[in-house]
């Protein structure tokens, strides 16, 4: 059974933010307020951000992608993983954060395959 992919959403635009609650609803998607950013950034998948993101909220771009965490840029030019023109449509906007979230998915399993080869060969040479 797949697991919910997090989406912290972060836009000041509250008619834009229930338009991504509608769109993403179901779908296997947890969505999230940019409100507690703060204390749960770490636990989130995806960043869902526009040109209206809080100017507190912009610092979790470069840290999402820092911690792995994948990032989906709507008529915004930072570096992102996903960049949706403003007039993306519901299919765009779903299936970007699906493939996303698979690929966020991936790069942990990744990531911590490479931990444990790591301290593997660090064993295998030690006597």
């Amino acid at each position: 059974m797949a697991t919910d992919i997090n989406i912290l959403l972060c836009s000041q635009d509250t008619g834009r933010q229930r338009f991504w609650r509608q769109s993403l609803a179901g779908h296997q998607l947890q969505l999230w307020d940019d409100t507690v950013n703060s204390r749960h950034a770490a636990q989130f998948d995806i960043l869902l951000v526009d040109a209206t993101i809080p100017p507190a909220s912009r610092p979790l771009v470069t840290a999402a992608q820092t911690n792995g965490q994948g990032v989906v840029a709507i008529g915004l030019e930072v570096p992102a993983d996903v960049t949706l023109a403003t007039d993306h449509t519901l299919g765009e906007l779903q299936l970007a954060c699906q493939l996303l979230g698979e690929i966020v998915r991936l790069r942990r399993q990744q990531q911590i395959h490479e931990t444990d080869r790591s301290k593997l060969e660090s064993l295998a040479l030690t006597d």
